[in-house]
């Protein structure tokens, strides 16, 4: 079960786990532990593409990019963008963070 699968944007705010999201931004300057950046550690930001037999048939026929994503989102892969959102909320990392490794 991924993160994405248990988060849920209303009309009235990012709610993950039942509760309203708060976003986090990285300390400006930083400190000794992280090094000046404001963050530690590494966290991946990732949209995995599972070859699914139908998948498999529009690769074949040549099927164009959108096709491809279409099927790949109805088959569940949770887009690159939405992960990074996710982990936002639900404090893992800045919304700072993921508009500046992941194109929203």
């Amino acid at each position: 079960k991924t993160a994405a699968a248990e988060f849920d944007i209303k009309t009235k705010g990012a709610v993950a786990g039942g509760k309203v999201a708060k976003l986090w931004r990285a300390k400006k300057d930083g400190c000794d532990t992280c090094g000046g950046t404001g963050y530690k550690g590494r966290v991946a930001v990732a949209e995995v593409l599972t070859m699914s037999p139908a998948i498999q048939k529009l690769v074949f026929s040549a099927a164009g990019p959108e096709a491809l994503y279409d099927r790949a989102v109805a088959e569940g892969m949770v887009p690159l963008p939405l992960d990074g959102l996710v982990k936002a909320a639900l404090g893992i990392t800045s919304l700072d963070e993921v508009l500046r490794v992941a194109t929203v």
